[in-house]
């Protein structure tokens, strides 16, 4: 967060204009590879490629339309090069997770002092050993899979919602300038915002809940129905594939006032989260099924905007305007903008 921080400073310094959205993307996928692999990883050269631009590719492939879910009868001629491009991306990434876990075992195997990281590759390692207490069987396979899942339900998330709860600021001053004052006074005026500070920043997890509503970053949720069902005078038979749209519930004008506005002032007295028990909002999902890095994003996505709140004021550069942004979604596996955010820092006292 310090480098993240100080790269910004940098920029500052310089009047430079910062794609944000690609900053704060990258800030992501160090973190999560930090966690997950014990050191940055996403910049790395792979296969004629860096490792993120091949995990985009299976984003980008999750989230396009396949001819073969409507026609199944076109599945052998692979029309759309979807299943080649798959088999591509798959070997890259399979390639890239096998060596990572070899490294770790080498490591273990070699008894090497530094590494006594205890990170998530270490953290499944030591569960496939623990044979005696493992209710299932956990082989290299599993490990694998339970990466690339960290690796995809992270990076474009947390980076997108943050995107946007930093734009819907821009868009409102008088927001933005609540949420700095906050902070001002919670945190101070001299250092960065630390992860103890988020409890005391009610106003901040406001618009970052009210960001949450207003751009739903997983508009659906899946489920499948184990017994028929009776809803609003419609049967549901077993085994239907159902979509449960969060973004609808999330914007019904019967529940939430002036549904289009952005006003995180209507959480003040509200004591509706997003972990999944109130079903008007469920960016997360609910249930048993409900994202499991809910935890992550929870703790991420204010940490983050808070620094970029309270260590910055943002300028947009020569041309654009805050009443002119496109706030149009971008389709796909997610609901990101459009379009990049890019804007200028200026350094606020904080930060140290």
């Amino acid at each position: 967060m310090r480098i993240f921080v100080d790269s910004l400073k940098e920029a500052a310094a310089d009047r430079a204009v910062v794609d944000v959205t690609a900053k704060v993307r990258l800030l992501v996928a160090d973190i999560v590879c930090r966690v997950v692999m014990g050191r940055k990883c996403m910049e790395e050269n792979m296969d004629g490629g860096k490792l993120s631009e091949h995990f985009d590719e299976v984003m980008r492939i999750l989230g396009s339309f396949n001819l073969n879910d409507t026609l199944p009868f076109l599945r052998p001629f692979d029309l759309q090069g979807i299943r080649r491009r798959t088999m591509t991306v798959r070997e890259k990434i399979d390639r890239f997770l096998e060596k990572i876990i070899h490294e770790h075992l080498q490591s273990r195997e070699e008894g090497m002092k530094e590494h006594k990281k205890n990170d998530f590759v270490d953290v499944l390692l030591d569960a496939m050993d623990d044979k005696e207490n493992l209710e299932l069987e956990l082989d290299r396979s599993s490990i694998k899979a339970m990466l690339l899942e960290v690796f995809l339900g992270t990076l474009d998330t947390s980076s997108d919602a943050i995107d946007w709860a930093l734009v819907e600021l821009l868009r409102h001053p008088t927001t933005m300038k609540k949420a700095q004052e906050e902070l001002t006074r919670v945190v101070g005026p001299h250092r960065m915002v630390d992860e103890a500070d988020l409890s005391k920043l009610p106003y901040l997890q406001m618009v970052v809940k009210e960001s949450h509503r207003l751009h739903m970053l997983a508009p659906f949720t899946f489920r499948r129905a184990r017994v028929d069902v009776a809803l609003d005078g419609h049967t549901i038979p077993a085994g239907s594939n159902v979509l449960i749209c969060n973004w609808a519930m999330a914007r019904d004008p019967d529940f939430w006032p002036d549904a289009e506005e952005f006003v995180p002032e209507r959480f003040e007295s509200s004591s509706l989260d997003v972990k999944g028990h109130d079903f008007q909002l469920l960016p997360f999902g609910s249930g048993r099924r409900i994202c499991p890095g809910v935890g992550f994003g929870l703790l991420f996505v204010p940490l983050v905007l808070a620094q970029l709140v309270h260590c910055f004021d943002w300028e947009l550069p020569a041309g654009a305007s805050a009443s002119g942004f496109e706030m149009k979604e971008k389709y796909g596996l997610t609901m990101p903008r459009a379009v990049h955010l890019d804007a200028i820092p200026v350094r606020r006292p904080a930060g140290g």
